[in-house]
């Protein structure tokens, strides 16, 4: 499997582009990397809405504003944690090339 990294800093869009550069052969099937963009597309509509809860509502519902800054906010994290997740699956199976 040929895996093709990005090293720029994550910088919350930045898993999509790691997705879509992942080159898959072998063992790793294209409806995988489906899924994972599916998650992050998933992920950002859920962000963005939050975001957009958050502006509509601070004047109106403090507590509703704060619920959407925290949703975003854990979107944001989760896109990380998968995000790290297929780069540690980058460095596996660069190892097992080297071997």
């Amino acid at each position: 499997m040929n895996v093709v990294s990005k090293s720029a800093a994550y910088d919350g869009r930045f898993f999509t582009q790691e997705v879509t550069k992942l080159v898959t052969l072998g063992g790793y099937r294209m409806d995988t990397v489906q899924k994972l963009l599916e998650i992050t597309s998933r992920l950002e509509h859920l962000e963005c809405s939050a975001e957009w809860i958050t502006r509509e509502s601070v004047q109106n519902d403090n507590g509703v504003a704060q619920t959407g800054t925290l949703i975003a906010v854990l979107a944001d994290e989760i896109r990380e944690r998968v995000c790290n997740l297929v780069r540690d699956l980058e460095r596996q199976v660069s190892l097992q090339d080297l071997h």
